[in-house]
């Protein structure tokens, strides 16, 4: 996550989930203090290109975590099903 101050617990745990898994832009977790059929659906929108420093050496920010919100019974699981899940709810 580099140095940079993250005070958000979610934040911390979705960035901790994409860390986990380098292959995923999308991904879909419960919200439990919201009810059993809240759930945040996130995008990890790249910074281009792909670097830890810019021409500086200074580092680069973490990626932007784009957080939309649904209603629905079932998580999605893969990486296709996320990203229609998100795009339907981020752009209802």
């Amino acid at each position: 996550m580099g140095n940079f101050p993250i005070g958000d617990p979610d934040t911390v745990l979705d960035l901790g989930w994409f860390e986990a898994h380098p292959e995923r832009r999308y991904y879909a977790r419960r919200l439990v203090p919201a009810g059993a059929t809240w759930a945040a659906l996130i995008y990890r929108a790249e910074r281009l290109p792909d670097r830890k420093t810019d021409n500086d050496g200074k580092p680069v920010p973490p990626p932007v975590l784009l957080r939309a919100y649904a209603q629905i019974e079932r998580l999605p699981e893969g990486e296709e099903a996320c990203q229609a899940a998100w795009q339907k709810a981020a752009w209802p």
